[in-house]
């Protein structure tokens, strides 16, 4: 129950974080909204924002633990995707976007799929994503969910 407790407290943080960002990116104040971000690697997951850059999705999602924890990681990643689109800076968009994809399959493959839960975040991610670009690994979780 506390744990549960927790989480729950976790994930209204993140939609606070999102708000506040997405805030940011209308008024144009990018470095503000990616100050936000970093600090929230930091308060929501206990991890600096480089050292979750620096380690494979594999190793980020075993550090993390628990897979809302790695989902919460995957959303992060997937502002600040749209926060360096904003900017310009496609190619690390698209970066920071496959690794959130590759966070959310991690947790995924911890959780299990509920097209309730992840339909959205899953196709939200896979959209500008060529899923054969991504590892092995990664396309076989893909493969054994059941997508529409």
């Amino acid at each position: 129950m506390i744990e549960r407790d927790y989480i729950m407290r976790l994930v209204q943080q993140l939609a606070a974080v999102a708000t506040r960002i997405l805030r940011l990116r209308e008024l144009e104040k990018y470095d503000q909204a990616q100050q936000e971000l970093e600090q929230a690697y930091g308060e929501l997951l206990g991890l600096q924002h480089e050292l979750l850059l620096s380690l494979d999705a594999a190793t980020a999602a075993q550090l993390l633990g628990h897979e809302e924890k790695i989902k919460i990681a995957a959303k992060l990643m997937q502002e600040e995707s749209a926060l360096l689109e904003n900017q310009g800076r496609f190619d690390l968009a698209h970066t920071r976007r496959q690794r959130a994809l590759e966070l959310y399959l991690e947790a995924l493959a911890l959780a299990g799929y509920s097209e309730e839960e992840d339909g959205a975040m899953l196709a939200s991610l896979c959209q500008k994503i060529d899923v054969a670009e991504l590892a092995e690994r990664y396309q076989e979780i893909l493969s054994a969910l059941p997508l529409p």
